[in-house]
């Protein structure tokens, strides 16, 4: 779900952005490549249902394909382009969560020294927690003010979570005190601000005639 309506929610918005700087992206939502992502994770959900050890190294080389296929797609929207967006910024760096995430856990299914436990992380913490947070943000931005980039500064409420996901990830190599409870509380802080930005928000669309 994150790949899919990631991607859908970004390639037009960029392309957008792109024609309003002069600019043409040929590659927008690349069906060929979305398929081919969803096909091999279609595949491994299938692969799940087996319980024998030595498919792990089979799922551990999907999702490597998967997270460079991901890889070259997000490239070839051009999004150094824009980086003058604070909201495309934020969606990039959930996306890129996700990458990260597929490829950590691929590297544990075969054999790498990140437990699988901790690799998750990266997936649940970083690319669930950014998205969930850039897009509720945008959503709301757009409704209310009119503007994705209304307020480009409280999109910084993805730099708490995707901390908390460094954390999380750091104590599955080397386990540090008080790094959980860190992470944890930088997680709250994100969403805890997220809270009072949509309520913001809200009362701001409340009182228009």
């Amino acid at each position: 779900l994150m790949f899919f309506m990631g991607g859908r929610l970004l390639a037009p918005a960029i392309a957008g952005h792109m024609q309003d700087k002069g600019r043409k992206l040929l590659a927008r939502v690349q069906p060929n490549i979305e398929a081919a992502v969803l096909l091999l994770l279609a595949v491994l959900l299938l692969f799940n249902l087996v319980a024998l050890e030595w498919l792990r190294h089979i799922e551990g080389a999907v999702l490597l394909a998967c997270a460079a296929l991901a890889l070259l797609r997000m490239l070839r929207w051009q999004i150094w382009h824009c980086f003058d967006r604070a909201d495309f910024v934020a969606l990039l760096c959930g996306y890129c969560w996700l990458i990260i995430g597929w490829a950590l856990v691929g590297c544990s299914l075969l054999g790498a020294a990140l437990p699988l436990s901790a690799a998750f992380h990266a997936i649940t913490v970083g690319a669930l927690g950014t998205l969930t947070a850039s897009i509720m943000l945008r959503t709301r931005m757009l409704r209310c003010l009119k503007v994705a980039d209304a307020w480009p500064w409280a999109y910084l409420v993805a730099v708490p979570v995707s901390i908390a996901a460094v954390l999380r990830l750091a104590l599955g190599m080397l386990p540090v005190d008080g790094a959980l409870l860190l992470a944890a509380g930088l997680w709250s802080l994100g969403f805890l601000v997220l809270f009072f930005l949509l309520l913001r928000m809200a009362r701001l669309e409340k009182g228009r005639p």
